[in-house]
């Protein structure tokens, strides 16, 4: 699996701020119905409301800061905002906000389509046989 780190995020400008996020996992390497986690930053009074995500059902889990979604609800760290597909929009408080987007797809979607599994084959290991440590991906 490949992991990216949060830094050198990509940048989208409009509705009122910068918005930086950062894709951390795809589809792909994740064998599973999950399309992307993502980590998003948004200066204080910031609008998020991401295109093309009719297709999708998110989660987001607030790390830092405060919003305020579509409909006057108010989220702060520690809240997860389940959105489904269609999506929704925040604006971020005065603090800004830092949050971690998970986009599945709904379940009509990911139930008409084959099961994921890993196509790399694996060497067996015996039980209690050393396994050698692998060395570290760099970006």
């Amino acid at each position: 699996m490949i992991v990216t780190p949060p830094a050198a995020p990509s940048r989208t400008v409009g509705g009122g701020g910068s918005v930086a996020w950062r894709c951390l996992v795809r589809r792909g390497m994740l064998h599973s119905e999950t399309e992307s986690v993502d980590v998003v930053r948004l200066p204080a009074g910031a609008v998020f409301a991401p295109p093309g995500t009719g297709g999708v059902e998110s989660a987001w889990l607030v790390l830092r800061g405060s919003a305020t979604l579509a409909g006057g609800a108010p989220v702060r760290a520690g809240d997860v905002v389940l959105v489904p597909a269609g999506g929704t929009w925040l604006e971020a408080g005065a603090e800004g906000l830092e949050f971690l987007w998970v986009a599945v797809l709904p379940a009509a979607v990911s139930g008409a389509l084959p099961p994921r599994s890993p196509v790399a084959p694996r060497s067996p290991v015996a039980p209690g046989a050393p396994v050698a440590p692998r060395s570290p991906v760099v970006p």
